[in-house]
């Protein structure tokens, strides 16, 4: 029997962790409330940072078609926008009810304010309509962000509207929706100034980009996301590509994010049956289609974003019906739901994994007591494998498999074995054989018995937002911060490299411990990493402090808080410190309101390195 190798190596780290502030889901609005609420403790074990939703405004709740299929849109409580053009009121009890159940959970709310409500819509108009009045249009939007906020529901994430470049959803064009995207965008930035907005949320015609951006800047509208969609792409690379080159063109823009906002490897348009029940989206085939993409995505830096097409199954019936969610009609859990299960059960530092063979691909992962691997194989022909696991940071004898393929967890098959793991055990020196079948899954887990793999840490303040800075777009440079554990990972491309991250606090802490990790960032001639505090008094950046390794640049520009040199300069050695962080603080600096960045600069070129924050013990 042939067997094809596969090493992992625990002990070392590489690029592109597998972070889990970067994959969300979409929902149209064709999702019942109620099934909603019944599926919604589905999201537990898939994490997902964001939840985009479709709110439909203006497309009510009668029963209709899409497609020559019967379809109920889900306006919830419709109208949700009420009362007249100069008063408008607003129905929310159920779109309240949505946002607290995914705040509850910790995915963040990501809501699309579209379409035309019926009070705005002219004569013989519909949903698609341009609103007749664009002032109006504006209160409607900022009223809407100031109920859910004077509420308490946080919402991170606003869209201005849809898919305008499509007539399904926009009559107007191109220059008509800038004028809907400009109002839209300040209602929100009126009502909500800590909310991310962004848009303009295309479908095909990325050329509306570049004259997007251009508005945007002339006019000095709110974008902190420029977003677009992308299905069953030929080039998924070169598609991003058109989008990403746009904002390298306007380096003003350096300081927003790209998010694709809708994404699905399949298209409800090629065969006409991938995208249906019993289609290719179904197959037990689709979960290794979830984790090839995923992977792809992680090594596109400057993506901030992917929201995946869909969680649930929208409520269209017929022969050629979207089957598109992770989880059906009935709440089961389809193949590319475990996908995306094992991809948040993962730690988060990636190490390597290497196969020789093309048609074995995979990603590992590992934490201080936690060791992970998946493969998959992107072949209809199984391979007998052997998986050799070193570095492995404590004693393992076992090993828990969980296996996707034609047995195991597939939806379609009655007599499937469901999606659980089987215990087994390892050779002495730590390898594991068995079968790959072919368009299977095989995820290895290893744990350190009795401990925990994931600590979340506390008593550093409210988080606001995250920010991002992109130097050089081109790069695969990155900076990332995961906000459960106030871990900033960073990586260096190049020698010319800047990676840049940031948190905007409330009740920040007077005294913190901060640990960094950089061998490359010691002395006066290796790379800095550094830690910077912006101070906010009222609504001015007043003075900032950064803590460094290495050589601080001076030549510089910040790109946020005083957007000058930092007042006050620490140089530390790398390791654990204490960080006073009212010692540098303006007097009267009460509130703990700061902008903390995280940055990586001179380094060698392929530099990793870390910066932990912690409560002062």
């Amino acid at each position: 029997m042939t067997l094809t190798p596969i090493f992992v190596d625990f002990s070392r780290q590489e690029p592109f962790p597998l972070t889990k502030t970067r994959f969300g889901f979409f929902n149209s609005a064709y999702v019942p409330y109620d099934r909603w609420l019944a599926h919604a403790g589905l999201l537990e074990a898939v994490q997902p940072a964001s939840m985009r939703y479709e709110i439909g405004w203006g497309m009510g709740a009668e029963p209709t078609e899409l497609g020559g299929n019967p379809a109920y849109p889900q306006e919830y409580d419709a109208p949700q926008i009420r009362g007249s053009a100069e008063e408008p009121e607003l129905s929310l009890d159920k779109l309240k009810g949505f946002v607290s159940s995914l705040n509850r959970q910790k995915t963040a709310p990501f809501l699309i304010n579209c379409y035309n409500p019926r009070i705005l819509q002219r004569p013989g108009d519909s949903y698609t309509g341009i609103p007749k009045n664009l002032d109006a249009w504006r209160r409607v939007n900022r009223r809407f962000a100031e109920q859910l906020r004077k509420d308490g529901e946080r919402v991170p994430y606003y869209e201005i509207w849809n898919e305008p470049d499509l007539d399904v959803f926009f009559s107007g064009g191109m220059e008509e929706f800038f004028s809907v995207y400009a109002a839209g965008a300040a209602g929100v930035r009126d009502a909500d100034p800590e909310a991310k907005i962004g848009g303009p949320a295309l479908s095909v015609t990325e050329s509306w980009a570049g004259p997007f951006l251009d508005y945007v800047s002339k006019h000095n509208i709110p974008l902190d996301f420029l977003s677009f969609h992308m299905f069953a792409a030929e080039d998924q690379e070169q598609w991003i590509q058109k989008y990403r080159e746009e904002l390298v063109r306007r380096p003003e823009f350096n300081d927003r994010e790209m998010v694709l906002s809708e994404y699905n490897p399949l298209s409800f348009q090629a065969n006409g049956r991938e995208f249906n029940g019993g289609g290719l989206i179904e197959q037990y085939g689709f979960a290794q289609e979830v984790l090839h993409n995923l992977r792809f995505f992680l090594e596109q830096p400057d993506i901030a974003m992917v929201n995946w097409a869909q969680f649930n199954d929208p409520s269209v019936f017929g022969a050629t019906a979207d089957r598109c969610g992770v989880v059906s009609v009935d709440g089961d859990k389809k193949p590319s739901y475990y996908a995306f299960q094992i991809y948040a059960d993962m730690p988060v530092d990636r190490v390597p994994l290497r196969s020789d063979d093309p048609r074995i691909e995979g990603m590992a992962s590992c934490s201080g007591t936690k060791a992970a691997a998946v493969i998959w194989n992107r072949s209809n022909t199984a391979q007998n494998v052997e998986i050799f696991l070193s570095g492995v940071p404590f004693p393992a004898k076992s090993v828990q498999v969980w296996r996707i393929d034609r047995e195991h967890g597939n939806f379609l098959s009655p007599d499937s074995a469901g999606f659980t793991p089987r215990l087994e055990e390892l050779s002495a020196d730590g390898r594991w054989k068995g079968n790959l079948p072919g368009r299977g899954v095989v995820y290895l887990v290893l744990e350190h018995s009795g401990e925990t793999a994931k600590k979340k840490i506390a008593g550093l303040g409210h988080l606001v937002k995250t920010m991002h800075y992109y130097e050089n777009r081109l790069e695969k440079t990155y900076a990332v911060l995961e906000p459960d554990t106030w871990t900033a990972r960073l990586y260096a491309e190049k020698d010319t490299s800047r990676a840049v991250t940031a948190a905007v606090v409330k009740n920040f802490p007077s005294r913190l411990t901060a640990r960094f990790s950089c061998p490359e960032c010691d002395g006066d001639f290796g790379g800095c990493l550094s830690l910077r505090i912006d101070y906010l008094m009222e609504t001015e950046w007043v003075r900032s402090a950064v803590f460094h390794t290495g050589n601080l640049a001076s030549s510089k520009a910040f790109p946020w808080g005083t957007k000058s040199e930092a007042d006050c300069k620490i140089k530390v050695k790398p390791g654990e410190i204490s960080i006073p962080v009212k010692e540098y603080a303006p007097e009267g600096w009460e509130k703990g309101e700061a902008i903390i960045s995280f940055e990586l600069s001179g380094a060698p070129a392929g530099t990793l390195a870390q910066i932990v924050l912690l409560p002062e013990a």
